[in-house]
């Protein structure tokens, strides 16, 4: 489920047995706060505010390219990079040990992913969960409802000085991470049931695929944990106004384009839970399953002025309404008549409209 490949969808949609998913997760535990509610993890990255330029605000005050914050929520949220921050990136964290040479190495490279990504330390111990190294080519990071895997490929390369991102950061591992982590909450929010809308799972057609390759994800999850990535990862900035056309809206450069999903319907969900991920931090509820879920999901996220600007961006307006007025006419409860002639009549539903051009 990395960015760049999937993970088994057995394991993904909540197949797996739950003796194997303790196995795998030995080192984790619950925290007091994670027993309490299976949505604390997704309560966390909601009441955690977005970054604006998040790398220049951190490190260098004068520096700051002028980003603007959205509407309505506030500027990045003070980082206190300090022993403290790197100790519970530790006990929250914790990286299952392996018989590797290599392992400290890599432990040390997934500590400071967690140290210099944007998620605040106080919002670590809802978000707790181990953290496993995988030997597998091609794949970034799987991830399960109580734990993630990251690719050791990825971690020894990233490791190398050579191989920072351009500002003597560790690149890959901190928005492999908060992608995966995304995953994780997502999990936890459904009850550790699947990743996504219930049965909205398609066929991606990404470049590379060889014949007979098969590589079928989510759209919604998918689009949620590219947007918690955009919204924590150590590269990670903010949408920009949603009024005015910005080309971060259709930056696909890092993670999952939408245009890989054939079905348009399918490109819009990702966009809309992408783009509302990466401004609330948060999944749109959806208490259906299946097509009706998806158009139920995109139609709430709608109410964000960010995800509308988002999908006229990726030309996916007609598709976003027409998935709306599928969800309308469930909620439809009745016509409010005018004395101004039928065609002023007004119809009347349970759950607010979206203007998609607007």
């Amino acid at each position: 489920m990395a960015a760049k490949d999937s993970i088994n969808t057995d394991q993904m949609y909540g197949l797996v047995h739950p003796d194997e998913l303790d196995e795998q997760s030995k080192a984790w535990e619950p925290t007091p706060e994670q027993r309490q509610s299976h949505l604390a993890s997704e309560m966390a990255l909601q009441r955690t505010p977005a970054s604006v330029d998040r790398f220049w605000e951190a490190h260098d005050e004068k520096s700051r390219s002028g980003q603007l914050a959205f509407e309505g929520m506030p500027t990045h949220h003070t980082l206190k990079h300090d022993e403290h921050r790197m100790e519970q990136a530790r006990k929250m964290f914790p990286v299952v040990p392996s018989a590797s040479p290599q392992h400290q190495t890599r432990k040390k490279t997934i500590e400071k992913a967690i140290y210099d990504s944007s998620i605040p330390t106080d919002a670590f111990s809802a978000l707790s969960t181990s953290i496993e190294t995988a030997n597998e080519e091609g794949i970034d990071g799987r991830a399960w409802h109580n734990s993630l895997a990251l690719s050791e490929p990825m971690l020894d390369r990233s490791a190398s000085p050579e191989d920072d991102g351009g500002f003597g950061q560790v690149a890959r591992p901190g928005q492999t991470l908060t992608h995966e982590l995304g995953h994780v909450v997502d999990f936890r929010s459904n009850k550790g049931t699947h990743v996504g809308v219930t049965g909205d799972e398609a066929r991606v057609e990404r470049p590379g695929l060889r014949p007979g390759d098969k590589h079928v994800a989510s759209p919604a999850g998918e689009g949620f944990a590219d947007g918690i990535e955009l919204r924590f990862s150590p590269e990670s900035v903010s949408p920009k106004d949603p009024s005015q056309p910005d080309p971060v809206y259709t930056g696909f450069s890092d993670g999952y384009d939408p245009t890989w999903w054939p079905d348009r319907d399918d490109q819009a969900s990702y966009v809309a839970h992408r783009t509302l991920a990466w401004t609330e931090g948060r999944r749109p509820h959806a208490s259906n399953e299946g097509e009706l879920g998806r158009a139920e999901a995109v139609h709430n996220a709608g109410q964000n002025p960010h995800v509308r600007a988002a999908i006229r961006a990726n030309k996916l307006t007609l598709n976003a309404r027409i998935l709306s007025n599928q969800f309308l006419k469930t909620k439809h409860e009745g016509t409010q008549l005018s004395l101004l002639g039928d065609k002023y009549n007004k119809k009347l539903y349970s759950v607010p409209e979206v203007d998609w051009d607007y």
